[in-house]
């Protein structure tokens, strides 16, 4: 009888072992959370073309995953599932051919996401070519709970001079690795939402700068040996971003990763309210011109701007620090006295610098800005003002939009 009991304790007690362990590593299983990878084509998916080997078509490479398994450092993060490679569209896409419907699609697959517990992560693959606009696109659209980090490639897979999209995309894994550690120490609380001005005249806008601040900080691209946030990021040639002329060359990760802007607490990120501009409406974001008014310029194109009905904001694009010469503010001139003026961003031709010096290498105020109403870029690029001013004309649309909220807009998107 004492055998028999002690049989059915012991079968009892193996059991129960391993019940708890089978329920412990569900619950396990269930807290590990995984880096998404999102491919939407570009030159990082891009093959050489037999026919003629000095070019590339991007994009051809179908699977994202295809490529992260070329890379022995995601081979285990593949298999155990703590890397996840989703491909964003169909078909993956050249970026140079994106537009409102791409960009809406890759916007609801951040925001699924953002709205899946166990996503700590995303890595976007994304061309070069467009990049920084759609930096600048999703700024203030998603309130950010982790990092995401888009990367790139200049030279495509299968390139005779090394591909540089493995050593990119190894770096961003390592680059949302040190920005979660960041995140979750209690050292960075409230470091990002230092300096608010609560005497600001738009007290609204002021407040969604400072409660989103936080969360555009966990958005970095990392191309080559830059890592840039969601504002500095821009392709200043053929081959170079942000100015780096260093040839990027297959090999080991760089061991460090140093960032040169604050990383907010989680704290700081439960802050955030509904953000500023809405994901949703990217595909009706209305239509902006950019007119070129050099030398060679035809006065016809922009009157034909300011005469369409469908474009409801303009981008000129001047000469040395952006100021309108004298036959474009004649224009403006005639042209007002009849109609009220389109909203317009003043840009300049030459490549706006990155630098740190306040002020320095930007497009700055005119005295007559307010008569022809326009704004400066300061730093933003014509094509990225031109995302900014279509974002900030479908928020407060054409007629109701100051040039004081307009001039807030474009600082907010250089910051």
């Amino acid at each position: 009888m004492m055998n028999n009991r002690f049989r059915f304790l012991k079968f009892l007690f193996t059991v129960t072992f391993f019940i708890n362990s089978y329920i412990s590593a569900l619950a396990s299983s269930s807290k590990s959370g995984h880096v998404l990878v999102l491919y939407t084509g570009g030159t990082i998916g891009g093959l050489t073309n037999p026919d003629n080997p000095s070019t590339y078509t991007a994009g051809a490479i179908q699977s994202g995953e295809a490529i992260l398994q070329e890379i022995e450092f995601f081979k285990d993060k593949i298999k155990n599932k703590s890397v996840i490679v989703q491909d964003v569209f169909e078909t993956p896409i050249d970026s140079r051919d994106f537009d409102n419907e791409h960009w809406q699609i890759l916007a609801n697959a951040i925001q699924t996401a953002l709205d899946t517990p166990r996503v700590e992560g995303i890595i976007i693959m994304h061309g070069t070519d467009t990049l920084e606009l759609t930096l600048t696109l999703f700024r203030g659209m998603f309130n950010l709970r982790f990092p995401i980090v888009y990367t790139g490639a200049m030279r495509p897979a299968d390139s005779k001079e090394g591909p540089d999209g493995p050593k990119n995309l190894v770096n961003a894994f390592k680059l949302i690795e040190k920005l979660l550690v960041d995140l979750s120490s209690p050292s960075t609380k409230n470091r990002s939402l230092q300096g608010r001005d609560e005497s600001s005249k738009d007290s609204a806008i002021t407040h969604h700068h400072h409660q989103h601040s936080g969360s555009e900080m966990l958005v970095y691209s990392v191309l080559g040996k830059q890592i840039s946030n969601s504002s500095e990021s821009t392709k200043v040639g053929l081959k170079h971003y942000n100015g780096s002329n260093e040839r990027q060359t297959s090999g080991e990760v760089s061991p460090r990763i140093t960032l040169h802007s604050k990383v907010p607490s989680l704290e700081d990120l439960s802050l955030v309210s509904v953000p500023p501009f809405d994901y949703k409406k990217i595909r009706f974001l209305p239509k902006v011109a950019i007119v070129d008014v050099g030398p060679l310029f035809d006065i016809k194109i922009l009157l034909s701007a300011l005469n369409d009905p469908d474009i409801k904001g303009i981008i000129v694009q001047a000469m040395g620090d952006g100021t309108l010469s004298i036959n474009v503010k004649d224009c403006l001139s005639t042209y007002k006295k009849t109609t009220d003026l389109k909203p317009m961003i003043r840009c300049s031709y030459v490549p706006i610098q990155i630098s740190t010096a306040e002020e320095e290498g930007v497009v700055n105020a005119c005295p007559d800005d307010n008569e022809y109403r326009c704004v400066p870029a300061k730093k933003l690029t014509a094509n990225k003002a031109a995302i900014v001013l279509s974002k900030v004309i479908q928020k407060y649309h054409e007629q109701l939009l100051t040039l004081e909220t307009l001039q807030f807009w474009v600082d907010y998107h250089c910051f």
